[in-house]
């Protein structure tokens, strides 16, 4: 029997609420690995603005029980970046002998390709910042210099004579390297020169550096000698291995405290829409969202080899 009118109706409605149904399905399966490396901030406007002020320095000895002034400091404007928003987006289409033949088999699939799309172009833009930490230009921080670098500027330092401060281990993982990383994360200055907590909480490794960080961090002994060393970074450190699959070095590793500057604002999550097309018998199904992403400041964050 030959299809009516109201049953194409029917069919191209049905098949639309479907291909959405999937869209969603593959998204809220899907888990994504930046979120947990990024400041993850909503944004309702076009851009976002963030500034850095040097904080204080120390307070002074007040003489007597009445100054006649108080000591007093300023914060001191250091640097400004803007954030600005770009918007992705992807549409494929299924025709209506698509709809009418194949949409059972390959449907689904075609459905979840184009909400992995979405998905996979925010992970891999969050990558770049990673896999960039070396570079200036376009990964440039506002002091110029790149995220991972051995000449952060502190102008304001009040506490000795060092005018610049690193984050960079210039070395393949090891179990020496680790250990530098760990001791640079502990002794990270502020723009005064001042210590600041910020304990590595996560070593993010390329895939196949991964079983390398777990026989570092797990063994009792140092896992690199014959001498039965006590390993201090299993015994002393608590931190996630985390292998990310976007990142495709095999020398890559980096460390990263819970308090660090990078940040990923959403002005739209990825939205899907499916558009049923009358004139022309078929389907269009579409993904679009806003984000900016990047760093701000290099202070929580060491970089080793890429």
């Amino acid at each position: 029997m030959s299809m009516s009118t109201t049953q194409w109706d029917h069919l191209i409605a049905s098949r639309s609420a479907y291909v959405k149904s999937v869209m969603v399905d593959e998204y809220n399966k899907r888990k994504q690995m930046f979120p947990m490396l990024f400041n993850m901030e909503n944004s309702d406007r076009y851009s976002e603005v963030l500034h850095e002020e040097a904080s204080l320095g120390m307070a002074s000895a007040i003489d007597g029980e009445l100054p006649e002034a108080w000591p007093t400091d300023d914060f001191k404007h250091r640097y400004t970046k803007a954030f600005i928003h770009a918007w992705y987006g992807l549409q494929i289409q299924f025709t209506k002998p698509f709809l009418m033949n194949d949409v059972d088999r390959l449907g689904p699939r075609r459905s979840r390709a184009l909400m992995t799309a979405g998905l996979n172009t925010q992970e891999y833009w969050a990558s770049r910042i990673f896999v960039n930490m070396t570079a200036t230009g376009d990964y440039a921080l506002p002091d110029t210099k790149a995220l991972a670098a051995t000449d952060h500027p502190l102008p304001l330092n009040v506490l000795g004579t060092a005018t610049t401060a690193s984050n960079y281990i210039n070395a393949t993982l090891d179990h020496d390297s680790l250990q530098d990383m760990l001791t640079n994360m502990d002794t990270m200055v502020n723009e005064r020169g001042f210590p600041i907590a910020s304990p590595m909480t996560r070593l993010v490794v390329a895939p196949a550096n991964a079983p390398l960080a777990s026989e570092i961090r797990n063994s009792t002994q140092r896992h690199d000698t014959t001498e039965n060393a006590v390993n201090v970074i299993g015994r002393d450190y608590n931190f996630e291995i985390v292998p990310w699959h976007f990142i495709q070095s095999a020398t890559f590793w980096a460390g990263q405290a819970a308090d660090h500057q990078l940040y990923w604002f959403t002005r739209q999550g990825i939205q899907e829409r499916t558009n049923e097309d009358f004139d022309n018998y078929g389907i269009t199904a579409k993904i679009d969202f806003f984000f900016s992403s990047g760093a701000f400041g290099w202070r929580g964050f060491v970089g080793g080899t890429t």
